[in-house]
């Protein structure tokens, strides 16, 4: 998974560390939101898959 090695991130204390993984860990989940499901998502269902994807952007922005 896009996540990130918690244990070695949090005792080192690096910030910039934890937001990186943050963000490799949001870029991962996008990645999975836009190129999988779209294939295998009933149309019907496409806005709410839409609103999750448009979320995690709006945090990934804000980190």
């Amino acid at each position: 998974m896009g996540g990130i090695n918690l244990k070695g991130v949090l005792t080192a204390g690096d910030d910039r560390a934890i937001r990186e993984g943050c963000e490799r860990g949001e870029d991962h989940t996008q990645k999975v939101f836009r190129e999988e499901l779209d294939d295998t998502v009933p149309v019907a269902d496409m806005p709410i898959i839409e609103s999750i994807v448009s979320r995690i952007q709006a945090v990934h922005d804000t980190v």
